[in-house]
Protein backbone atom coordinates (compact mmCIF):
# COMPACT_ATOMS: atom_id res chain seq x y z
CA UNK A 1 0.00 0.00 0.00
CA UNK A 2 2.58 1.97 0.88
CA UNK A 3 4.43 1.59 -2.68
CA UNK A 4 1.42 2.44 -4.44
CA UNK A 5 1.27 5.39 -2.68
CA UNK A 6 4.49 6.18 -3.49
CA UNK A 7 4.35 5.47 -6.56
CA UNK A 8 1.41 8.28 -6.83
CA UNK A 9 2.82 11.17 -5.45
CA UNK A 10 5.95 10.58 -7.75
CA UNK A 11 3.68 10.26 -10.87
CA UNK A 12 2.17 13.96 -9.64
CA UNK A 13 5.59 15.06 -9.07
CA UNK A 14 6.57 14.27 -12.51
CA UNK A 15 4.08 15.89 -13.93
CA UNK A 16 4.23 18.74 -12.00
CA UNK A 17 8.19 19.40 -13.19
CA UNK A 18 6.85 18.57 -16.71
CA UNK A 19 4.71 21.31 -16.24
CA UNK A 20 7.60 23.56 -14.78
CA UNK A 21 9.54 22.74 -17.57
CA UNK A 22 6.62 23.89 -20.08
CA UNK A 23 6.29 26.94 -18.42
CA UNK A 24 10.16 27.76 -18.49
CA UNK A 25 10.08 27.27 -22.33
CA UNK A 26 7.43 29.28 -22.66
CA UNK A 27 9.60 31.94 -20.66
CA UNK A 28 12.44 31.29 -22.93
CA UNK A 29 10.63 32.20 -25.76
CA UNK A 30 9.59 35.40 -24.01
CA UNK A 31 13.14 36.52 -23.41
CA UNK A 32 14.60 35.47 -26.94
CA UNK A 33 11.74 37.33 -28.45
CA UNK A 34 12.95 40.44 -26.01
CA UNK A 35 16.63 39.98 -27.05
CA UNK A 36 15.72 40.37 -31.15
CA UNK A 37 13.33 43.31 -29.80
CA UNK A 38 16.33 44.99 -27.86
CA UNK A 39 18.50 43.94 -31.05
CA UNK A 40 16.74 45.56 -33.70
CA UNK A 41 16.01 48.74 -31.71
CA UNK A 42 19.56 49.17 -31.78
CA UNK A 43 20.38 48.38 -35.04
CA UNK A 44 17.80 50.64 -36.11
CA UNK A 45 19.51 53.34 -33.96
CA UNK A 46 22.74 52.57 -35.24
CA UNK A 47 21.94 52.75 -38.79
CA UNK A 48 19.76 55.92 -38.70
CA UNK A 49 21.99 57.90 -36.55
CA UNK A 50 25.34 56.75 -37.40
CA UNK A 51 24.79 54.63 -41.20
CA UNK A 52 26.78 51.90 -39.99
CA UNK A 53 27.11 48.53 -41.45
CA UNK A 54 25.33 45.83 -39.86
CA UNK A 55 28.63 44.05 -38.86
CA UNK A 56 30.08 46.96 -37.33
CA UNK A 57 26.56 46.97 -35.33
CA UNK A 58 27.07 43.47 -34.26
CA UNK A 59 30.64 44.07 -33.24
CA UNK A 60 29.86 47.22 -31.55
CA UNK A 61 26.58 46.54 -29.56
CA UNK A 62 26.57 45.20 -26.01
CA UNK A 63 24.01 42.04 -26.25
CA UNK A 64 23.77 41.26 -22.96
CA UNK A 65 20.68 40.16 -23.67
CA UNK A 66 21.52 37.13 -26.65
CA UNK A 67 23.54 35.62 -23.18
CA UNK A 68 22.01 32.69 -22.59
CA UNK A 69 21.30 31.89 -25.71
CA UNK A 70 24.57 32.56 -27.93
CA UNK A 71 26.83 30.64 -25.05
CA UNK A 72 29.17 33.95 -24.74
CA UNK A 73 29.63 34.25 -28.01
CA UNK A 74 29.18 37.24 -30.48
CA UNK A 75 27.32 36.82 -33.88
CA UNK A 76 29.13 37.51 -36.71
CA UNK A 77 25.72 37.73 -38.54
CA UNK A 78 22.01 38.13 -37.96
CA UNK A 79 21.63 34.11 -39.38
CA UNK A 80 24.06 33.72 -37.10
CA UNK A 81 22.05 35.12 -33.94
CA UNK A 82 18.93 33.61 -35.78
CA UNK A 83 20.05 29.91 -35.65
CA UNK A 84 21.31 30.57 -32.00
CA UNK A 85 18.11 31.61 -31.21
CA UNK A 86 16.16 29.61 -33.40
CA UNK A 87 15.52 26.52 -30.62
CA UNK A 88 13.51 29.27 -28.17
CA UNK A 89 11.43 30.82 -30.81
CA UNK A 90 8.04 29.68 -31.98
CA UNK A 91 7.03 29.51 -35.91
CA UNK A 92 5.63 32.78 -36.47
CA UNK A 93 8.65 34.59 -34.55
CA UNK A 94 10.73 32.15 -37.37
CA UNK A 95 8.90 33.28 -39.95
CA UNK A 96 9.07 37.08 -39.55
CA UNK A 97 12.78 37.08 -38.42
CA UNK A 98 14.10 35.08 -41.31
CA UNK A 99 11.98 37.34 -43.50
CA UNK A 100 14.32 40.43 -41.74
CA UNK A 101 17.15 38.69 -42.64
CA UNK A 102 17.08 37.25 -45.64
CA UNK A 103 16.20 40.85 -47.21
CA UNK A 104 18.26 43.30 -44.96
CA UNK A 105 21.73 44.79 -45.87
CA UNK A 106 21.35 44.77 -49.27
CA UNK A 107 20.13 48.37 -49.74
CA UNK A 108 19.81 51.90 -49.01
CA UNK A 109 20.02 53.34 -45.11
CA UNK A 110 16.00 54.64 -45.18
CA UNK A 111 14.82 51.25 -46.94
CA UNK A 112 16.62 49.13 -44.09
CA UNK A 113 15.50 51.55 -41.53
CA UNK A 114 11.86 51.00 -42.49
CA UNK A 115 12.25 47.13 -42.79
CA UNK A 116 13.65 47.65 -38.89
CA UNK A 117 10.13 49.11 -37.78
CA UNK A 118 8.17 47.03 -40.17
CA UNK A 119 9.82 43.96 -38.63
CA UNK A 120 9.83 45.74 -35.05
CA UNK A 121 6.35 46.43 -34.89
CA UNK A 122 5.55 42.61 -36.08
CA UNK A 123 7.01 41.26 -33.23
CA UNK A 124 6.21 43.43 -30.89
CA UNK A 125 2.49 42.35 -32.21
CA UNK A 126 3.54 38.66 -31.45
CA UNK A 127 5.08 39.50 -27.91
CA UNK A 128 1.97 41.25 -26.83
CA UNK A 129 -0.09 38.31 -27.75
CA UNK A 130 2.12 35.50 -26.72
CA UNK A 131 2.50 37.54 -23.11
CA UNK A 132 -1.39 37.84 -22.83
CA UNK A 133 -1.21 34.21 -23.25
CA UNK A 134 1.37 33.19 -20.95
CA UNK A 135 -0.56 33.16 -17.84
CA UNK A 136 -3.18 31.25 -19.42
CA UNK A 137 -0.79 28.62 -20.67
CA UNK A 138 0.55 27.91 -17.47
CA UNK A 139 -2.38 27.14 -15.86
CA UNK A 140 -3.33 25.05 -18.64
CA UNK A 141 -0.07 23.52 -18.29
CA UNK A 142 -0.08 22.65 -14.43
CA UNK A 143 -3.76 21.38 -14.72
CA UNK A 144 -3.19 19.05 -18.06
CA UNK A 145 -0.62 17.60 -16.52
CA UNK A 146 -1.69 16.90 -13.34
CA UNK A 147 -4.63 15.65 -14.08
CA UNK A 148 -2.81 13.16 -16.34
CA UNK A 149 -0.91 12.19 -13.58
CA UNK A 150 -3.48 11.73 -10.90
CA UNK A 151 -5.26 9.77 -13.75
CA UNK A 152 -2.41 7.82 -14.20
CA UNK A 153 -2.04 6.76 -10.55
CA UNK A 154 -5.57 5.86 -10.32
CA UNK A 155 -5.45 3.61 -13.25
CA UNK A 156 -2.69 1.93 -11.84
CA UNK A 157 -3.96 1.66 -8.08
Amino acid sequence: MRGKALGALFLVGCAVTVAQHLIKRERSALAALDAWIALLGEIRTQIDCFLLPIDEILQNTRLECFQAFLQGKKPISLAQALHATSPWLDAESQRILSDFVASFGGSYSEEQIKRCDLCLSALQKHRERISVELPKRKKLYLALSSCASVGLAILLW
